[in-house]
């Protein structure tokens, strides 16, 4: 039981502060994020990677909304509802290939661009319009091959909030990145604990002391750039002193990547769901699609340019293999958010005071303070 009033603004923590467990536990302020963030802003879906032949399509539901990414015969990418506009019995899901849905229920059929096609028996009403009865299709905007939607009747252009980071992720053209999906799972926490493990990596030096900080110590963690809509945080691989500016350009497949950010890429969470992790060796793309106040979806992609070596994306970390060194710090992350929720349930959990390191959470919290009050 939450024993914290749920005055909401006035438990709002001082810059370079945590937030209270308040915010992570109490479902009112959960359904004023499902509007603020979820509704009337620009939130991630997926890669275009994901979908990346015709006929390929993705469900996911976020905060509340089953939601449908299709790439139709038409080439659009799409985010449609998924919800049939017959008795509201989710169409289809999971991933696959097709070009058309057929509703279990009554068996209503549409195409992969949302137009209904087929409706048992219902030419016996007289008012029922066919073409009136497609799956609503979500504004959507693709930036940098990644799927951000909203339902928002008119919002600030997703391109315009994201210029400068832009600049710095542009030699790497992720548009035309394959992706693939390596982790899918419900897991019990609030989407802020995941959002925030992913965002810094102060964290090396205890949940992976045996896995990440042998490579990207946290000591050797520096903050990079932030907006009012992302925060990124470069890590320093142990060869190279942190902050050093290196010369040139590396080249990798058809890619040309400055050798300062190929030799250390860095981490940008794009607020409010997204994280990635690139350079010049590939990218993880993490997904936080909210379920519950208490549960959260986890979608984990990596991604590599076609032109990229594949050995070089399947280099070895130690003895492990690449895709094994992901399961492990992964799982180390799990335990950590999982048992952080039921810590943030304790009247003690009142936010403590940031690390240098971890300035990148005070963006943001600023970014759901003004979208959520």
């Amino acid at each position: 039981m939450n024993l914290i009033t749920p005055n909401h603004l006035t438990l709002w923590p001082e810059e370079g502060q945590a937030l209270p467990g308040h915010f992570y536990v109490n479902e009112q302020f959960y359904e004023l994020e499902r509007r603020g963030l979820f509704t009337d802003d620009w939130f991630f879906v997926a890669p275009v990677g994901e979908v990346g032949k015709p006929g390929d399509y993705s469900s996911i539901d976020i905060a509340g909304e089953p939601l449908l990414v299709t790439h139709a015969k038409d080439g659009v990418i799409r985010v449609l509802s998924r919800v049939c506009r017959h008795r509201h019995f989710n169409v289809i899901e999971g991933r696959g290939n097709k070009n058309s849905f057929t509703c279990p229920y009554h068996s209503w059929t549409y195409k992969s661009d949302g137009i209904l096609i087929g409706a048992p028996m219902m030419d016996q009403v007289p008012s029922f319009d066919k073409k009136k009865c497609g799956l609503p299709s979500i504004k959507t905007e693709i930036w940098n091959g990644l799927i951000f939607c909203t339902f928002a009747a008119d919002p600030q252009p997703l391109e315009d909030q994201l210029k400068k980071l832009g600049q710095r992720l542009d030699p790497y053209r992720l548009g035309e990145w394959e992706a693939e999906l390596v982790f899918n799972e419900a897991i019990d926490c609030n989407w802020k604990v995941v959002v925030e493990n992913a965002s810094e990596s102060y964290h090396h030096i205890g949940a992976h002391k045996d896995s990440l900080e042998a490579f990207t110590p946290a000591k050797n963690v520096r903050m990079g750039e932030t907006g009012s809509r992302f925060s990124t945080h470069h890590l320093w691989p142990v060869n190279l002193e942190p902050g050093v500016e290196l010369s040139g350009t590396r080249e990798t497949g058809i890619l040309r990547i400055p050798e300062t950010e190929a030799s250390v890429g860095g981490t940008t969470t794009i607020f409010p769901n997204m994280i990635i992790a690139v350079s010049a060796e590939g990218a993880l793309l993490a997904g936080v699609f909210p379920q519950a106040h208490d549960n959260t979806v986890f979608r984990l992609w990596t991604l590599r340019h076609p032109s990229m070596p594949v050995e070089r994306y399947k280099q070895r970390a130690g003895k492990l293999s690449a895709r094994e060194f992901l399961e492990k710090f992964n799982g180390e992350d799990l335990v950590i958010v999982q048992g952080l929720q039921k810590a943030l349930k304790s009247r003690f959990a009142d936010g403590g005071t940031f690390h240098t390191t971890e300035v990148g959470l005070t963006a943001f919290y600023d970014f759901i303070k003004g979208r959520v009050f």
